[in-house]
């Protein structure tokens, strides 16, 4: 740790001799040195003081359950005591993630490396696969199994089936664009309801912080948009009635 400054303990009648802070009153310092680095390396060495001093910034912070107390406690109070710096709006925790039913531990080896996974899979996997299994209020496991089910059935099967049929028929049937509505039905006006509230409600999940219930509503729209296709049957209507169709 950092060696307590003497001085200052003498002035505050404290024998701090041997003594070092705390490690985690010392850390969260490096959140804003790393910001001031990084905005001097952009050659806007001011930029720093946008994310960590300006009124209308909204401080979140993203962290583990472990961290709860330096962050909500610890950190707040010491740029409080300091003044002129923005307090946190919001500290989402996440619990802990096990891996196949194991704690994570790079000690022992059991553990996903980042780089050696992004060299079997695209990102997108990777992000949605975590989405789905956040520990937003409490642990969750990962598995692969888990993990190309999701891929397989949700992200291909159900939404990239959605896309794919879609564009695929308006391109063959429809010159590539899809006609202006004339009369919908009331199967139509359920689906364009669905899509126009989706927005609204999605939207309220990310900004309360419920990443995996956002990830949720996506694809349940997506499901109810590929049984609108099925039960509106649009190569059936073709060329009988193309307004339906």
């Amino acid at each position: 740790g950092v060696p307590v400054p003497q001085d200052v303990a003498r002035d505050a009648g404290v024998d701090a001799s041997g003594k070092v802070l705390y490690v985690w009153f010392d850390a969260p310092i490096g959140y804003i040195s790393a910001t001031r680095e990084w905005a001097e390396q952009r050659g806007e060495p001011d930029l720093w003081k946008k994310y960590w001093q300006r009124e209308d910034t909204k401080l979140v912070h993203f962290i583990g359950k472990d961290n709860i107390v330096f962050h909500c406690l610890i950190f707040p109070a010491m740029l409080q005591l300091h003044g002129g710096y923005v307090l946190p709006d919001n500290v989402p925790a996440n619990e802990f993630l096990n891996l196949e039913g194991q704690k994570l531990s790079t000690s022992r080896g059991w553990a996903v490396w980042l780089h050696e996974a992004l060299e079997a899979f695209p990102p997108d996997y990777l992000r949605y696969a975590l989405l789905g299994v956040l520990p937003e209020t409490k642990d969750a496991d990962f598995s692969w199994k888990e993990m190309q089910a999701r891929i397989n059935n949700e992200l291909a099967d159900t939404f990239g089936n959605f896309v794919n049929r879609t564009v695929a028929f308006a391109r063959r049937f429809l010159g590539g664009t899809v006609p202006p509505l004339g009369t919908p039905s009331d199967r139509d006006r359920e689906m364009l309801a669905a899509v126009a509230e989706a927005p609204v409600r999605i939207g309220d999940l990310l900004e309360a912080y419920r990443f995996r219930d956002a990830g949720g509503a996506l694809m349940s729209l997506a499901r109810h948009a590929n049984k609108y296709f099925n039960d509106s049957a649009p190569w059936s209507t073709r060329t009988s009635n193309p307004g339906q169709c």
